[in-house]
């Protein structure tokens, strides 16, 4: 058996590796700047209710404050001309999620894979082996089939089954 060390990380290390997800990469993408591009590229009659439930999940997300730091971000950026259509925008909630937030991304695919009415949105096996992750489609492109054979467009697709 490996004996486990505790390694002492700085203050001001631990600080700077955090700053990576505010400081943006070459074309000045943060984890906030990409929130509110996602949120340009809904629906405008959608907007409002998702931004009241934005989820943060992964091991990241655990760290102390970054939400509360990543709702600061927003609402500064907001006031930016890029973002002026989010303006009438005022409140950005964000949900915390029922299980621990590094297993989140495993208890939805989970759910997926359980759920017999979104079989239209797999991938097989044999097609993610021969053509690879690059031609993946965007599961938010994926138009859905009804009964009647038509297709629902949309990234957002809202349907009430009725019984």
């Amino acid at each position: 058996y490996k004996q486990w060390y505790q390694r002492r990380v700085r203050g001001k290390i631990r600080e700077r590796s955090v700053e990576v997800l505010f400081d943006g990469d070459g074309d000045g993408n943060s984890v906030a700047t990409l929130i509110l591009d996602a949120l340009l590229k809904c629906p405008i009659d959608c907007r409002t209710e998702l931004a009241e439930n934005i989820i943060i999940i992964g091991g990241g997300s655990m760290l102390p404050g970054l939400t509360h730091r990543i709702k600061e971000e927003i609402l500064a950026l907001v006031a930016f001309s890029r973002f002026s259509a989010l303006q009438g925008i005022k409140t950005f909630k964000f949900y915390k999620p029922n299980y621990p937030a590094n297993i989140m991304s495993w208890v939805g695919g989970s759910i997926m894979g359980c759920v017999e009415h979104l079989h239209d949105r797999y991938v097989p096996r044999e097609f993610y082996n021969s053509r690879g992750v690059a031609t993946l489609p965007d599961w938010c492109s994926l138009a859905p089939q009804l009964k009647d054979n038509t297709a629902v467009s949309g990234g957002i697709v809202r349907w009430i089954r009725r019984w």
